[in-house]
């Protein structure tokens, strides 16, 4: 199968396609699209935080985006990164849905990682790091996972240690085949704040996965893919292309493709519906 051989070839990578999509949330106008973006969250290591549990804030620490080697000019370069993680998607008042690689067992039963919400740059030249401590979710237990790249099988559900009530889940869409609907990106390019993409298109797919020509593509793992008019989640993005490689100058430029070149797999949301229904 296509899908199946393409992923072997393009595990942990991503890319940008024709023109670039990529906005801050500041930069985007739909409400019902920034609505969505509240709905996302981001994996934080323990040790990328100062605070004290009781206090009201966290601070996490960051580094310019520039200091992963990329070469001056590319975009976001100084804006804040933390180590590159995965994103996840608000599916229930205490639910997470990410990549199968994104978490285990071993790592909720062991409190290594937080998730955050509204990992983003709210106006435009302003990112403050000290975020309300009540944005920040433990996981509880990992409901259903599995991760077997030989197969593109990539899902985490996670159940949160307390509900989320100041934002919604999101719904999955029941479509089992896409054809010309436009689709939006959301997700975290090298644990960056929170980007958004449109313009892409689903392509080469089957009743469980799609390629996409999203600019924000497998390397974030766990972004969501939702339907641009109706908001429903098509998808969730598990592997892809490169989005730079390294230059003569020895450092990271953007790597750009045609939209006709789709490759980053999203695993579709019909059919996690149908393998998460016993928990949700």
């Amino acid at each position: 199968m296509k899908l199946i051989l393409l992923i072997l070839i393009t595990i942990n990578s991503y890319a940008v396609y024709d023109s670039d999509s990529r906005q801050d949330y500041f930069e985007v106008e739909s409400t019902l699209h920034k609505k969505l973006m509240k709905s996302m969250a981001y994996r934080v290591y323990k040790d990328e935080l100062r605070g004290w549990t009781f206090n009201k804030y966290w601070r996490i620490v960051t580094k310019p985006l520039r200091d992963q080697g990329l070469c001056e000019g590319e975009k976001f370069i100084d804006q804040p990164s933390m180590r590159n993680g995965c994103s996840a998607i608000l599916v229930g008042k205490d639910l997470l849905l990410t990549a199968g690689n994104c978490t285990t067992e071993h790592y909720c039963w062991n409190d290594l990682f937080y998730w955050v919400f509204d990992y983003h740059i709210e106006k435009e030249g302003e990112f403050s790091n000290k975020i309300r401590n009540k944005k920040f979710y433990k996981c509880d237990k990992v409901l259903a996972r599995v991760f077997d790249p030989s197969s593109a099988q990539s899902f985490a559900l996670m159940k949160l240690k307390k509900e989320v009530r100041d934002r919604e889940p999101i719904k999955f869409s029941s479509k089992k085949m896409l054809n010309d609907e436009e689709l939006v990106t959301l997700g975290h390019i090298r644990g960056s704040t929170l980007k958004y993409s449109d313009g892409a298109k689903a392509y080469d797919q089957d009743e469980k996965f799609f390629l996409a020509n999203s600019d924000i593509s497998g390397e974030s793992k766990g972004s969501g893919i939702f339907n641009k008019s109706t908001g429903e989640l098509e998808g969730m993005m598990i592997y892809g292309t490169n989005n730079y490689f390294i230059n003569n100058n020895d450092c990271r430029e953007l790597n750009e493709f045609k939209n006709n070149e789709a490759q980053e797999l999203v695993i579709k949301s019909v059919y996690l519906k149908k393998l998460l229904k016993d928990f949700m």
